[in-house]
């Protein structure tokens, strides 16, 4: 990302708001836009007119599931692979051509995740540690 691009996304974004909150959530928009609508938006630009009927069944059924859980909270229904419930478990259901009910999502990258940010947390305190005791030789 360059300066030039950075300088555009916040004049569109902030342009001259003062109000912390709302430049908070100018941000929250932001970052939202980047993350969710951009790509959201780009890839059903792109697919529009050149789905496969695999592609219009699996349409068909996110939709299922999705007016299942907007009338009854929940988004099982009649010829829908059970979707579970979140719990202990960690139940979640797989999207694609064919559905299919999984337990921990992707468990393998969160324990990585989970061991960075653990060392990331020893790293910090042994460096907060060797600041207090330089400030304290300095006392």
């Amino acid at each position: 990302v360059n300066e030039d691009f950075l300088k555009l996304t916040i004049d569109e974004y902030m342009g001259d708001v003062q109000d912390k909150t709302r430049i908070r959530d100018l941000h929250l928009e932001l970052m939202g836009d980047v993350i969710m609508l951009m790509p959201t938006v780009q890839s059903a630009r792109f697919h529009r007119g050149n789905a496969t009927e695999e592609e219009l069944a699996l349409s068909r059924t996110v939709m299922s599931y999705w007016a299942n859980f907007a009338r009854k909270g929940d988004p099982n229904g009649e010829g829908l692979i059970l979707w579970p419930r979140y719990d202990h478990d960690e139940g979640y259901m797989h999207l694609d051509l064919k559905q299919e009910a999984g337990s921990k999502l992707k468990e393998h990258r969160v324990k990585f995740h989970a061991e960075l940010q653990k060392q990331k947390g020893r790293t910090k305190s042994e460096q907060d540690v060797k600041a207090d005791g330089q400030q304290r030789s300095e006392l």
